[in-house]
């Protein structure tokens, strides 16, 4: 219906054609506007889930690395405790993005 003119649209006119009309042209805006709220959330969880993804991969790439440092080479067990420590970092890290994650979703819930 956009940039379509209705023919023989008459909405100051108190006939059940220009009632039907009116109705019509208020779903049709109604659903328009649901449809544009629809993209708009689309969009936001899009942007959403590529943030969590980008907050995730960091830490757990390293974590990657670190283990692969540890399997690959002899450490003093000084520099082996030093990695533990810093894969240790990087797992709470990911437990605290997971401990955030879900108390922003058990608050959507229940101020919904």
């Amino acid at each position: 219906m956009e940039n379509r003119e209705l023919e023989n649209f008459q909405p100051y006119e108190d006939t059940a054609l220009s009632k039907a009309q009116g109705k019509l042209l208020q779903y049709y805006d109604k659903m328009r506007d649901e449809h544009r709220q629809s993209d708009e959330e689309r969009q936001t969880i899009q942007e959403l889930v590529s943030d969590i993804s980008h907050q995730v991969k960091t830490p757990v790439s390293n974590i990657q690395m670190f283990t692969g440092i540890l399997r690959q080479h002899e450490l003093s067990p000084e520099k082996r405790n030093e990695f533990l420590d810093l894969m240790s970092a990087q797992i709470n890290k990911l437990d605290f993005l997971m401990q955030s994650l879900i108390k922003k979703s058990r608050g959507k819930r229940t101020s919904a």
